[in-house]
């Protein structure tokens, strides 16, 4: 018996078992690599098919998975969807961050997280086609809001007002120190920015689309003009045309947008008030 008891002390010297952290650790990471792998083959479905011909049984099937697994992890394409969004506005704001960590002046930082953003709708079109769905109208944000939940949304938002601050922190900066004019609105001048991005990205997809009317357009050159003569209009020392306006028609105060965001998800404003009137 005590032999016995001995060479069992000595097995178990030779095959120790896992420490339960060790098991809990080692199962958490099984569970985040198939929750990535199941954003992975989201984000494939709804590029190809949009939102509304998407459904989880082709994300299943896409991922290899039965459709029971799929529910343990996202308990609906919403969800699924509004993970992806968030995944793509962190990498977005990464993307932004590390370009204003290399620049000092704030024209540069301007014009390159303007550059940064372009960057990213070509490196990430599946994230950026995922976040622009909403504007094309493919999905209900209010369902989105209904399915998903506030905390969710709030965060998303969130992220999405960090990156719109940032840029409003820099022209607000720019203001006090006399190198923009006074009379600039930060929150003004930072949509300004953000609508000629937009539309610059509009007219390099024709280019790129139609290079035998357009010719070859190089992006970043095209950008760096843009937003480079946008903020010589911000210059405390160049007269701007809109300084000449009639008081009757000049921005106020009480005109100034709020709520806004680049993101279209922000564009909307969730409501519980409005989405428990539905029901």
């Amino acid at each position: 018996m005590n032999m016995t008891s001995e060479r069992y002390d000595k097995l178990k010297t030779f095959v120790k078992p896992p420490e339960r952290s060790e098991r809990v650790e080692r199962k958490e990471r099984e569970r985040l690599s198939r929750q990535a792998d199941i954003l992975k083959a989201a984000k494939q479905v709804f590029f190809k098919h949009g939102f509304e011909q998407t459904s989880m049984d082709m994300i299943a099937e896409r991922c290899g998975l039965a459709k029971g697994t799929l529910y343990l992890y996202f308990k609906s394409k919403e969800e699924l969807y509004v993970s992806l969004v968030e995944e793509g506005i962190m990498i977005m704001r990464q993307d932004l961050n590390r370009v204003a960590a290399n620049l000092t002046t704030a024209s540069e930082r301007l014009i390159e997280s303007s550059i940064a953003y372009y960057t990213f709708t070509q490196e990430h079109k599946e994230y950026f086609r995922i976040l622009m769905l909403i504007e094309a109208e493919a999905i209900n944000a209010e369902a989105l809001f209904e399915k998903v939940g506030e905390a969710k949304m709030k965060r998303i938002q969130g992220l999405i007002g960090e990156i719109n601050h940032g840029i409003e922190t820099i022209i607000t900066e720019e203001i006090q120190a006399g190198r923009f004019k006074a009379s600039l609105d930060a929150t003004e001048a930072m949509l300004m920015l953000r609508a000629a991005t937009a539309g610059a990205m509009m007219i390099l997809s024709k280019c790129e689309r139609h290079q035998e009317m357009f010719g070859k357009v190089d992006a970043n050159i095209f950008l760096r003009k843009l937003v480079s003569n946008l903020l010589a209009s911000f210059s405390a020392t160049v007269s701007c045309p809109a300084d000449a306006l009639p008081s009757s028609i000049k921005p106020t105060s009480k005109s100034k947008p709020k709520n806004f965001a680049v993101n279209p998800l922000a564009t909307r404003r969730f409501s519980p008030r409005r989405v428990a009137a539905k029901k």
